[in-house]
């Protein structure tokens, strides 16, 4: 039964951010690991690429502003033209990929909300199965009629996390080619 396990992912997925909220738990967009071995977070003026926590080159980063100039360990690095070019695209798809994220992380909470809602009138309708007017069949009929508004949302976001993923990859690309193009980040070994 198939409505079974989309109430069973919608609430948790409702349950879930609510019980961190509850603990005064923040969620953190920061910290992405959309490159293996590396984290980065971003912020409005500046991405910051660092490896692993446990990794032996723990401390180093490779930052990129606004601006789109790079620093390594904090030294800034000379760029020509094309290198410069290189570094605003990263810079814009990464605060893309950021900023998708965070809306789809948004969206699916709100639909997560909605699931929670969906478990509770589910459980208003058990209760109604002791009636001899309501049967087994009346209960799955009405919850699949409620659960399709939801159940195309949550496909939608699907594939907007699936373009997301597009974009990583993407994104990884873009990553190794700037480090092949620029001299300073291809001495880096983490990188």
């Amino acid at each position: 039964m198939q409505i079974k396990k989309l109430m069973i992912f919608l609430l948790l997925f409702a349950v879930i951010p609510l019980s961190a909220q509850d603990r005064g738990v923040g969620i953190n967009w920061n910290g992405m690991e959309i490159i293996d071995g590396l984290t980065i977070d971003v912020d409005n003026d500046c991405i910051t690429i660092e490896p692993k926590k446990h990794s032996r080159y723990r401390g180093q980063q490779v930052e990129i502003t606004d601006d789109f100039r790079i620093f390594v360990n904090r030294k800034e690095i000379q760029l020509n033209k094309e290198e410069k070019k290189i570094a605003e695209d990263y810079y814009m798809m990464t605060q893309e990929i950021y900023t998708q994220a965070k809306k789809i992380g948004m969206d699916g909470a709100r639909i997560g909300v909605k699931g929670a809602g969906l478990g509770l009138k589910a459980l208003g309708r058990v209760i109604r199965l002791l009636s001899p007017d309501y049967d087994a069949d009346d209960l799955e009929r009405d919850m699949e009629r409620d659960a399709g508004s939801i159940e195309e949302e949550a496909e939608k976001l699907e594939d907007r996390a699936d373009k997301i993923e597009d974009m990583a990859e993407d994104l990884e690309d873009l990553h190794m080619h700037m480090r092949k193009e620029i001299r300073p980040l291809k001495r880096l070994q983490w990188f």
